[in-house]
């Protein structure tokens, strides 16, 4: 009997399955924070899902491509504000640096900013893995050699197609290459091999006050926040031992350097902030140039970060505030998106925002503890031609357009 073949309806066999490793929650965390940088466009995220392949390496692929075996794919676009930076300059001694807007996102050029931002962004990036890529931010940051001290951390904003996307590729150092006499800048893994880092030993400071002397009846001791507050604060005081005087009467903490001969109702807390990079430079000059425009110089308003794309500004600065402040940073948590969306289109009686800075030095010690005294605005301030862009702390940027 002969077989009758089957009619062809133009229908293919669909292709077997093929056995993949899955993705673990961190690559989809890393794909997200580069997808909140390459805005406005077609992203094609790829990894090597193939059982035999270790690790899983991310990439971005060209969208039109065809995939390998064992490859999978995730589609991906995010539409937002585009950056207006043109670029971000810097003076080093008598050097200048300059990197393209487009390319990055944030720039940290001191110790508190690189611990407060990037610290816990790292670690919640990093998963796992966190302790790896922490300790590598540590020793490029800390453990540099003489001959090519850092000076400050770049946020990336993109890598080219079939580049690596992974952890180690989201920072660059940038520092200055004495042999060269030049700046430079180097990405994380490629600089690492240069540093050893060996944390320095802790100081000690004289504490001729004992504690017990509190005789308010009812004494308002530290909380939680306070103590938070308390840290975020002095993390900016570096270098040189100083004391911390709550007072449980009046619920308020000042520092000193020298203590009083008497003491009552105070707790004294010593403290010494530690600057772990030896003979590191200080830019004596931030440049942040718009597209057009003149640029704003944040080295005047004490900045120690700065942020210009939608994706540091909304992962790594709103995260800080979330955890440093907790309940009481909603409102400047809220202020950040509301001035960084709304300002963005300049017309005669508006101002266009194109970056946030961290202002380190803010008063938090005394008669308030205000978390919108530490974020300043870049701005615009009006649409004339030569109009020269503006630095200025949140709370004067709201005083200013009216916000309550």
């Amino acid at each position: 009997m002969r077989e009758v073949p089957a009619a062809d309806d133009g229908a293919q066999a669909p292709d077997a399955p093929e056995r993949v490793v899955p993705l673990e929650s961190a690559a989809l965390r890393l794909m997200s924070v580069w997808a909140a940088e390459m805005l406005n466009e077609e992203l094609v995220f790829s990894y090597d899902a193939a059982p035999n392949a270790s690790p899983p390496r991310l990439r971005r692929v060209p969208p039109l491509s065809d995939p390998r075996p064992g490859e999978v794919r995730i589609p991906a676009r995010t539409a937002a504000r585009p950056q207006r930076v043109a670029s971000l300059r810097v003076q080093v001694n008598t050097l200048w640096g300059e990197v393209l807007g487009a390319d990055y996102g944030a720039a940290f050029w001191s110790e508190p900013a690189v611990e407060k931002f990037l610290t816990p962004y790292l670690a919640a990036l990093g998963g796992a893995a966190a302790d790896v890529v922490l300790t590598a931010l540590a020793t490029v940051w800390n453990g540099y050699p003489d001959d090519k001290p850092v000076f400050a951390m770049l946020h990336r904003a993109r890598r080219p197609e079939l580049a690596s996307l992974d952890l180690d590729q989201l920072l660059d150092v940038w520092y200055l290459d004495r042999e060269a006499n030049e700046l430079r800048v180097s990405s994380v893994g490629d600089f690492l091999p240069f540093c050893t880092y060996r944390p320095l030993p802790a100081p000690t400071v004289e504490l001729p006050y004992q504690r017990g002397d509190l005789q308010a009846p009812e004494p308002l001791l530290p909380r939680e926040y306070l103590l938070r507050r308390l840290g975020e604060w002095t993390s900016a005081l570096r270098g040189t031992p100083l004391y911390l005087l709550y007072d449980v009467v009046k619920g308020r903490a000042r520092q000193v350097r020298t203590l009083p001969e008497v003491l009552t109702n105070q707790v004294v807390i010593p403290v010494h902030t530690r600057t772990t990079g030896l003979h590191r430079p200080r830019p004596s000059s931030v440049l942040l140039h718009p597209n057009d425009g003149l640029p704003a110089d944040l080295g005047r308003s004490g900045a120690d970060a700065a942020f210009w794309s939608t994706g540091t500004v909304s992962k790594v600065m709103i995260p800080y505030y979330a955890v440093a402040y907790g309940g009481t940073g909603l409102g400047v948590m809220s202020r950040i998106y509301q001035i960084w969306n709304e300002f963005q289109a300049l017309t005669e009686s508006d101002a266009e925002v194109y970056g946030l800075i961290h202002l380190p030095k803010s008063d938090w010690g005394y008669e308030t503890v205000e978390p919108a005294s530490s974020v300043g605005a870049v701005f615009a301030p009006s649409a004339s031609a030569g109009a020269e862009p503006q630095v200025t702390s949140f709370t004067e940027f709201l005083h200013r357009w009216g916000y309550r």
